[in-house]
């Protein structure tokens, strides 16, 4: 998957900057990881000339900030170490061509022909490098997810309680259980997993209902497992005249309609029917983060 792209930068110091990307990032909750092509672009451009300047070109190439620049990014590369991915002698080669540019770069003779002899051995492991980098950046598989309807795949996997409207996406926030399963709801839907996110979204859906039914009762819920359950605590307050009589309405109609049958293991839910579960659920939580304390 693409990550943001990264602007050039001569030579880099800046922390915040290298915490803001990396060659992959796990996505929490999932077995995917989000890899940046642009970073593989960047690294070839630092690195790629190295194999073919002139002496006199790499004498010009080490009066600026280039050195420092691919060293950071080559250094870069070096911290995410997964055997999966880039070869130990990929990474051999990467570690060693940063001693070898340190080398030169520190350098201080006079004699023109020893910095010709170090110039010739950059080129090679600047070569060597490049062609192991080549060899496993295009054994590496590269998949793209399609866009699930309206929804952007990034946002389902990495802020999946904006599937509530704002601002009440950052109220859900604060109920960490119901937020927790209305982001896996989302990632579920990354990969058309429609029971499973009917699943998430319906339990993120009655823990804001129990939340709303705890705001009327001194904060505690029934003392039976039974009545504890998304329709029993609507009809609860139905009977005690509690709460927000039409929103109780919607949330019986929806859980009757919807939750229920899903509690079932034969039922399952395809892209049919899921997205009424989905936008049913997203519409009920939305007016109870509206009125919830």
């Amino acid at each position: 998957m693409v990550a943001s792209g990264l602007a050039p930068r001569s030579c880099i110091e800046d922390s915040e900057f290298l915490e803001c990307y990396w060659l992959s990032v796990p996505v929490d909750g999932t077995d995917m990881e989000r890899y940046n092509p642009s970073f593989f672009f960047l690294l070839g451009r630092q690195v790629g000339p190295l194999n073919e300047l002139s002496s006199e070109a790499l004498d010009a190439w080490f009066q600026t900030g280039q050195p420092n620049s691919a060293i950071f990014y080559l250094n870069h590369f070096l911290n995410r170490r997964d055997d999966l991915i880039f070869s130990k002698g990929c990474r051999f080669s990467a570690q060693h061509l940063i001693d070898r540019i340190v080398e030169v770069k520190n350098c201080d003779t006079d004699d023109e022909g020893e910095l010709r002899a170090r110039y010739k051995v950059l080129r090679e492991d600047a070569d060597s490098f490049l062609k192991r980098f080549d060899g496993d950046c295009k054994s590496l598989d590269l998949f793209r997810i399609p866009q699930v309807q309206a929804y952007m795949t990034t946002t389902l996997l990495e802020s999946g309680e904006r599937l509530i409207p704002a601002p009440w996406d950052e109220k859900l926030l604060t109920y960490g259980g119901a937020a927790a399963d209305t982001q896996n709801a989302a990632k579920c839907l990354v990969l058309k997993l429609w029971t499973a996110a009917g699943f998430h979204i319906a339990r993120a859906t009655e823990a804001l209902i129990q939340e709303y039914y705890r705001s009327f009762n001194g904060g505690e819920l029934p003392v039976k497992g039974a009545q504890k359950t998304w329709v029993s605590l609507v009809r609860t307050m139905l009977d005690q005249e509690q709460g927000d009589a039409k929103l109780l309405a919607d949330a019986k109609i929806v859980g009757e309609t919807y939750r229920n049958p899903l509690i079932h293991p034969e039922h399952s839910l395809d892209e049919a029917d899921g997205p009424l579960l989905l936008s049913a659920c997203i519409g009920v939580m939305t007016k109870l983060l509206a009125v919830l304390p």
